[in-house]
């Protein structure tokens, strides 16, 4: 806990409610005897009149302080606020607006105790504008004018918190200042002393270290906060540097943090971050260990370990380039780490991630860091390296270990998870062993289909020990994990074994037994299942029909259970967004029967199936010709078509009559129409309604005949009203009928060879009319309407022509 820090804030005063799931809703009986005897309106009174005579009632506030920030924590805790002191409108009410005034006074007090409650009173409390730029102004004064550096800490705390929130030109420059008085101050190495001396040793605090390590943290932790701001923290980085070899632990911790951040979002690092490595020595001497530790100032070489027996190599020593003492200090060192391991080539990632992983400066450097990171004595750590590793690229699990040349670095993962994974071990254990086996198994199974789509160098040898190597670790994650009593144990171990492909029918057997009879799996537990399914058919078109089985299975036995949010998102990212390839089509196809078939069978009449249904039509309607592929045909398509190269010589208006092409009874589409015309005709009145715009967006983006299909049936139903959507139907049908008109016009403008200006202006008026009325059909109109190949051409001609006209 930081110095001056009220205990009082601390998650042990309260108790978590197990029972209802609602948090920390019960209190425990001190706080709420504490509460219901002094309301929080009566202690602000009370320090009201204790504050006129500050200093004879220093105890008095300090104790009337410490009850309101109990209330403040309560109430943040409930998100409830009492009413005669909550925001009105953009204002504070009365009485939180003396509070505030208040708490602006106290600080002038200068008790040192009194300093985290104001902190964090003023931290609690919605501001407006004004008052925020007058509490900056007084922590602007509380650094200048305080002696003690944990209340300069504060200061600079709470106003990287009021930028954060609304960043001012002056409350910016205000901070940077402040900012660069620390980093100069006490970002030097000499600034703050690294080595032990007699009061360490002895055990005596050094209270003027631990407070300028206290501010030198705040401000590691306000770079942190800006992390997405490089011209914060980028002057100072040489500071970040040397506070990431300090002796004290946090210090070291928060610096770490920072450079992982920094990694992480730019996505590479240069060769000044390995500036921060340890430098690992083994050694069989514990005094040559002491020894070396020492020797800050002189990097020590890494042995030859080729010499050393597994036995011998017992204990590692860490020089202090970077202080790893702390445990989540090593923990985001692996995160830096991992950032070294070039992305594969593949079709996984994009381009500009892939630019990212390569030349990374100090590559080797990091790795075998990593490497003995992969080695450390915390499984926390542990488990950190194999997840970052495994989401950059599995190919550096085949290298050979630091430890043991004769092994791969594969295996000692291997080894050491299925160590993890013991039925008297710890439940948080089991998790996290699970979930590092999950990023693994996902990170194989892309290698291998990477190996299997490219002419990879890797051999088939190769690939059977890996696989030979992987069966193991999947077979005591399907003994451990799925056999434990504990959902997120069993959840976490089946997110790990639906990537393995060769026994997954097993898997999925006792994957829908658990989803049925387990009723503690929520919508996001099913949703991560099917997304990590969803992933790996992605890569693998012939396990989609596996998520198909299990996506339908949810859908059809537990709708009650689905999250239809997060299942349209999950669909929607099947849509291709390029060219189509084969196995991309077939998994179209099959991603509609699937629909198709939760359609059929999910309505067993509970509000639940039809809230789905309902949801599924809209999301057919709305991506219907993405889906398909089949809006209109477009410069891109003829020219990218594998058709006769006779079509390139045809005329626009001739293209079409062309019944290989435009056949609605050959198109994808057909399903959808004749599905969403069956639906409009005997379906319930939700999804009848559903059904009619689904359509209606339809025939609006698509071309002939699939057009002229939908049209015929509107037009059957606007003479009938015993359906009670003939309305909407014969609105529909007239504004079709324009877009009719709108074609014929365009086929005569692009069969004739002299157009006049003034034909241009109709066709593009028209054209923008039009559209703006199918905008209230459509909540994505089509950037222009689908009247034939060169449509887009003549919309800029036209747009030329009536800017002409009207510069005249």
């Amino acid at each position: 806990m930081s110095p001056g820090t009220p205990s009082v804030l601390s998650n042990s005063f309260f108790t978590r409610n197990r029972d209802s799931g609602s948090g920390f809703s019960e209190l425990s009986q001190v706080i709420a005897v504490r509460i219901s005897a002094r309301p929080a309106l009566e202690l602000i009174r009370e320090l009201q009149i204790a504050s006129r005579d500050s200093k004879n009632n220093r105890s008095k506030i300090l104790k009337l302080l410490e009850d309101l920030s109990i209330y403040f924590a309560v109430e943040a805790l409930n998100e409830e606020k009492f009413n005669s002191a909550s925001v009105i409108g953009k204002n504070l009410s009365a009485t939180m607006s003396a509070f505030l005034s208040q708490i602006i006074q106290l600080f002038e007090l200068d008790e040192r105790k009194n300093t985290p409650y104001l902190h964090y009173f003023i931290s609690d409390i919605n501001l407006n504008p004004e008052d925020k730029h007058n509490l900056a102004l007084v922590m602007k004064r509380e650094y200048a004018t305080r002696v003690t550096l944990y209340q300069k800490a504060y200061a600079l705390r709470s106003l990287s918190r009021l930028c954060r929130l609304n960043r001012t030109p002056a409350e910016f420059s205000t901070l940077t200042e402040i900012l660069n008085d620390v980093m100069k101050n006490f970002g030097q190495p000499e600034s703050i002393a690294v080595k032990r001396n007699l009061k360490s040793l002895l055990g005596v605090t050094d209270k003027d270290k631990t407070e300028k390590l206290f501010l030198l943290r705040t401000a590691l932790q306000t770079f942190k906060d800006f992390v997405h701001d490089p011209n914060v923290y980028q002057p100072y980085m040489a500071e970040v540097f040397n506070a990431a070899r300090n002796r004290d632990g946090e210090t070291a911790r928060d610096a770490i943090v920072l450079l992982s951040s920094i990694a992480s979002r730019t996505g590479k690092h240069n060769e000044s971050f390995s500036s921060i490595l340890p430098h690992f020595v083994i050694t069989r001497n514990a005094l040559m260990a002491g020894a070396l530790t020492n020797q800050i100032s002189h990097p020590v070489s890494v042995f030859d370990l080729s010499k050393f027996n597994q036995n011998d190599l017992k204990k590692n020593t860490l020089l202090p380039c970077s202080n790893p003492e702390h445990v989540f200090a090593r923990f985001h060192l692996a995160r830096i780490c991992a950032h070294a391991i070039d992305l594969p080539r593949s079709g996984f990632f994009n381009e500009e991630e892939q630019s990212l992983g390569e030349d990374t400066a100090g590559g080797p450097k990091f790795k075998e860091t990593l490497n003995y990171l992969l080695h450390d004595e915390e499984l926390t750590v542990f488990f950190e390296a194999v997840k970052t590793a495994s989401q950059r690229s599995f190919e550096y699990f085949t290298d050979k270990d630091v430890y043991q040349q004769t092994q791969m670095i594969l295996d000692h993962v291997v080894s050491r998870i299925c160590s993890s994974l013991k039925k008297g071990k710890p439940q948080i254990q089991l998790h996290a062993a699970c979930r590092a086996a999950g990023f693994l198994s996902t990170s194989f199974s892309l290698f291998l289909s990477r190996v299997e789509s490219s002419d990879s160098t890797t051999s088939r040898g190769d690939v059977a020990i890996l696989k030979n190597t992987m069966r193991r670790l999947y077979q005591k994650v399907e003994d451990v994990g799925l056999g434990y009593d504990c959902t997120f144990v069993r959840l976490a171990a089946y997110k790990c074994l639906v990537w393995r492909e060769d026994e997954i029918e097993g898997i999925i057997d006792r994957l829908k037994i658990e989803i049925k009879n387990n009723e503690t799996l929520i919508p996001f537990h099913l949703h991560e299942i099917m997304s990590a399914m969803l992933s790996f058919a992605k890569e693998q078109p012939r396990i989609f029909k596996h998520f198909e089985e299990v996506c339908s299975y949810i859908c059809i036995t537990i709708p009650e259970r689905v999250d239809t949010e997060m299942l349209i998102g999950m669909f929607s990212s099947l849509i291709p967004t390029k060219s189509r390839t084969r196995e991309q089509n077939e998994m179209i196809s099959s991603f509609l029967t699937m629909i198709f078939r939760i359609l059929d069978d999910s309505l067993t009449g509970s509000k639940q199936s039809l809230e789905l249904s309902l949801t599924l039509y809209e999301f057919l309607g709305e991506y219907a010709n993405k889906i398909c592929d089949e809006p209109s045909l477009t410069e891109r398509n003829i020219l990218n078509t594998n058709h006769d190269p006779e079509l390139k010589k045809l005329k626009p208006n001739e293209v079409f009559k062309r019944d290989e092409l435009w056949d609605i009874m050959v198109g994808s589409v057909k399903s959808i129409v004749l599905r969403f015309m069956h639906s409009t005709l005997y379906n319930t009145p939700q999804i009848r309604v559903a059904c009619l715009d689904g359509l209606t967006k339809i025939a609006f983006r698509s071309l002939d005949p699939v057009r002229l299909y939908i049209y015929q049936f509107f037009s059957s139903l606007t003479q009938s009203d015993d359906f009670g959507i003939s309305s909407h139907c014969s609105d529909v049908t007239q504004l079709l009928d324009e877009l009719y008109h709108l074609q014929q016009h365009f086929v005569k403008l692009t069969t004739n060879e002299n157009v006049s200006d003034r034909d241009l202006v109709y066709f593009f008026d028209t054209h923008e009319q039009i559209k703006e009325k199918i905008s209230f059909f459509c909540r994505f109109a089509p950037s222009f309407l689908p009247l034939g190949l060169p449509t887009k051409t003549y919309l800029a001609r036209g747009f030329n022509a009536k800017k002409r006209e009207m510069s005249m």
